[in-house]
């Protein structure tokens, strides 16, 4: 996937105009295939093993319904708590995510500048400005960067600690109802060990969810580049100027096949008298 992510940007930039090439900074061109494809690479790479965690859940929980209905159901309110977290955490992480994408471009535009134009810096003197520049983008980007973790420190261990809440409820009611005789100690038990069974697949969906936000923000730079209108292609002559320029030619082609014709006839006419 990511080598089609590459090879889908290098034929766009194969098919645009030097107009468009000259709007497209070169250090963000260098950030969308390197970083942003990593991103898009890193969801990827989740999706085999929460794709088996899926079939997992989704069979233990039929055996927790067939066990005890109202256990299984109080298990299952975790799922909207996560969806209303992974919903709050869409609007902060991916705007964060997609500025520190940006932030880190900016510094690979400043290093291509340098290292093609090394020869007029040293000519004026101005590596310790550009030295400056640098370090000056360089904190942006961590600045950036570090307001992307905090996000993600915030919103993760909140994702993977509901299914944990989740579990002492159902093990809180389940107790509860195995003191009551209403449930048998037996089911319990059983209920309990799926019910743990289920923490490593919600918490890998936990995970998926920030995952899929950084994502997220690599698709949207990347389709931005892909995204593109062709350049304009050039416009071909109408027929009517192709009669005109026809017409032009022909009535000079006769002017000048007629004229030596009359000055063959002249001469000739010099010649009888």
């Amino acid at each position: 996937m990511q080598l089609d992510l590459r090879n889908a940007m290098h034929s766009k930039l194969q098919r645009m105009d030097f107009a468009g090439l000259d709007q497209m900074p070169t250090g963000q061109l260098v950030a969308r295939a390197n970083s942003d494809s990593t991103l898009v690479q890193g969801l990827l790479n989740y999706l085999p093993n929460v794709s088996g965690n899926v079939l997992s859940m989704v069979l233990s929980l039929g055996v927790m319904v067939c066990l005890s209905p109202l256990l299984a159901v109080v298990s299952l309110v975790m799922v909207p708590a996560l969806f209303a977290v992974a919903y709050r955490m869409r609007w902060l992480v991916f705007p964060a995510t997609w500025d520190a994408q940006q932030r880190e471009g900016d510094i690979v535009q400043i290093v291509d500048e340098d290292v093609n134009g090394v020869r007029v810096v040293k000519a004026f003197g101005q590596e310790q400005r550009e030295l400056e520049r640098v370090a000056d983008a360089s904190g942006v980007l961590y600045g950036a960067q570090l307001r992307a973790v905090r996000l993600q420190a915030r919103y993760q261990p909140l994702l993977q600690a509901i299914p944990s809440f989740g579990q002492v409820a159902v093990l809180a009611l389940g107790g509860w109802l195995a003191i009551r005789h209403d449930l048998s100690l037996g089911t319990f038990l059983a209920f309990s060990t799926y019910v743990a069974q289920l923490l490593a697949p919600a918490r890998q969906m936990a995970g998926l969810l920030v995952v899929a936000q950084q994502a997220r923000a690599g698709v949207d730079r990347i389709f931005q580049l892909l995204d593109r209108p062709p350049p304009p292609s050039p416009m071909p002559p109408t027929p009517s100027s192709w009669g005109s320029s026809g017409a032009r030619s022909s009535s000079r082609t006769s002017a000048s096949a007629t004229a030596p014709g009359r000055t063959s006839a002249g001469q000739a006419v010099a010649r009888r008298s």
